[in-house]
């Protein structure tokens, strides 16, 4: 069991979130899939995949050189630098798309679900000083909050709809959350902050279209 719930917090990975909800936003929210040509999309993919490769690279390249203990992060005092690092890629992706693509490319609601991840990853690095908030089940939760807000301002096409998508993504943030729980990286509480302020954040960013 606990070799599974390993599987689970690799396959769930915070770095891999914002690809998954690019994905689903992209292919099966109706307005955003027939908003985006094929070129951008294939743009915006690649751009998604270097957000992952560039800090995972940067996470082992710390691990190997002992600045952080193991990939996880598992020790709080040890965040700062990775959170940064993640912030860092993840601004310059976001001004990377608005420069290059700007207005009428992309929709606004992809400007503000990457807004939504920015603004979770600046308040888990201010809530790491004090307390050590689960940043697994704050990205899984920010993806589920995103999904039910394009669920409320759309419909999503008639093989996947948002029923779907909303229960795969909540099962998905109970698995992430019980795999913290049960390998001991969090506890209840710290887990249940994560998917609060992931959900919340990214529900209200991305279900009012807010973005810089």
């Amino acid at each position: 069991m606990k070799d599974f719930f390993r599987v689970v917090a690799v396959v769930f990975h915070p770095l891999f979130m914002p690809v998954y909800v690019t994905l689903i936003a992209i292919y099966y929210v109706d307005y955003i899939y027939f908003a985006i040509d094929p070129k951008t999309k294939d743009f915006l993919l690649v751009v998604m995949a270097i957000n992952v490769f560039a800090p995972a690279i940067s996470l082992g390249t710390m691990v190997s050189r002992k600045i952080i203990s193991d990939i996880q992060v598992s020790i709080r005092k040890e965040r700062y630098i990775p959170f940064l690092l993640m912030l860092f890629y993840f601004c310059v992706t976001y001004l990377l798309l608005r420069c290059k693509l700007g207005n009428g490319f992309l929709p606004s609601d992809i400007y503000s679900m990457f807004c939504g991840v920015i603004c979770s990853l600046v308040i888990a690095l201010l809530v790491s000083f004090r307390f050590k908030i689960s940043i697994h089940t704050l990205a899984a939760s920010g993806v589920l909050g995103a999904i039910c807000a394009f669920s409320h301002m759309y419909q999503f096409n008639a093989t996947f709809n948002e029923y779907f998508w909303i229960s795969l993504l909540a099962c998905v943030l109970g698995l992430v959350g019980a795999s913290r729980i049960y390998t001991g990286h969090h506890t209840l509480i710290e887990v249940l902050a994560g998917s609060s302020v992931g959900f919340l954040i990214n529900y209200l960013m991305v279900g009012n279209n807010y973005f810089l």
